[in-house]
């Protein structure tokens, strides 16, 4: 019986202990998804959204003359995306209770269960823009690739595009801030959007160095103005993009790269009812997907 006190006693403080120290080293696995995806947090098990057509520009209307025709809003598309579980639990064994190692594992433990989420999230938020090209099974509410040259506008005859064909250098992002300026909103009228984030593989990094790092453009004989630089407040290297050639030049669009979550990160901890291990699980819900296209431009080379 007092074996069996020991082993409640033993859960209970891992428990405060796991919480305590899933809860302090929060911020220290965090990866670059967090600082370019949206949070959104609510209670459903998905999300949905629906886009709306918009209107057009105001009239102008004379002194006396009749008022305009009223216009309808109509609906575009309606998005849904479920929310994925995500788990990973450990084992503290009867030897590591027995031999005093019970207060170091549960740390150790707690650290790597932290650890474990954090870097599944940001591989789930990269995937977002190494799928980006593939219109068969990732494809987005209108359809299309996240990164197309066909996407649909509501209220225009044009078409948007997102993709250059084209491998990195000062020309490609000068075709790209260009194409971001010609982004049109489902209204059909153009958007305010603004490049913001350039967001490259590990083996371009030396490149774009070389072509944002000076304000003269670089590999020629005079001193030509660089017009690139200056234009991207900010650059980030991450090593989860998959293709080597591929990189986005990203907007500031409120609804483009969304993570939606349903609450933190859960923490359990139980005694093994077969063994006289401890048992430590973590869960939580999220999901990384995109939502409207406009959140950049990009390239996977040629």
């Amino acid at each position: 019986m007092s074996d069996r006190q020991t082993v409640s006693k033993l859960v209970r403080q891992a428990q405060l202990g796991l919480d305590k120290i899933i809860n302090h080293v929060d911020k220290e696995y965090k990866g670059i998804g967090l600082e370019i995806f949206n949070v959104i947090e609510h209670e459903k098990a998905f999300y949905e959204f629906m886009q709306e057509s918009g209107m057009g520009l105001a009239g102008q209307r004379s002194e006396g003359a009749a008022h305009l025709a009223y216009e309808t809003i109509d609906q575009d598309w309606v998005f849904r995306k479920k929310l994925m579980a995500y788990e990973k639990s450990a084992r503290i064994t009867d030897e590591a209770q027995r031999f005093n190692l019970y207060t170091e594992m549960v740390m150790r433990t707690a650290k790597e269960l932290q650890k474990a989420h954090r870097a599944r999230m940001d591989y789930d938020m990269a995937n977002v823009l190494n799928n980006g090209f593939d219109a068969t099974d990732h494809a987005g509410p209108d359809g299309k690739a996240l990164f197309s040259a066909t996407h649909t506008i509501a209220k225009s005859s044009s078409v948007g595009n997102n993709l250059l064909s084209q491998d990195f250098d000062a020309d490609a992002l000068e075709q790209m801030l260009i194409l971001v300026d010609n982004f049109l909103n489902p209204d059909g009228l153009h958007s305010d959007y603004e490049a913001r984030t350039l967001v490259f593989p590990v083996a371009l990094q030396f490149e774009v160095k070389r072509v944002l790092g000076s304000e003269f453009r670089p590999g020629v004989a005079d001193n030509d103005i660089n017009t690139v630089y200056g234009t991207i407040q900010k650059n980030m290297k991450w090593k989860r993009l998959t293709d080597t050639d591929a990189y986005f030049l990203l907007t500031d669009a409120d609804n483009g790269l969304l993570l939606t979550k349903n609450g933190k990160m859960e923490a359990r901890v139980v005694e093994d009812p077969y063994t006289p291990d401890i048992l430590m699980h973590t869960m939580q819900y999220y999901r990384a997907f995109f939502q409207d296209w406009r959140l950049g431009v990009a390239s996977a080379g040629v």
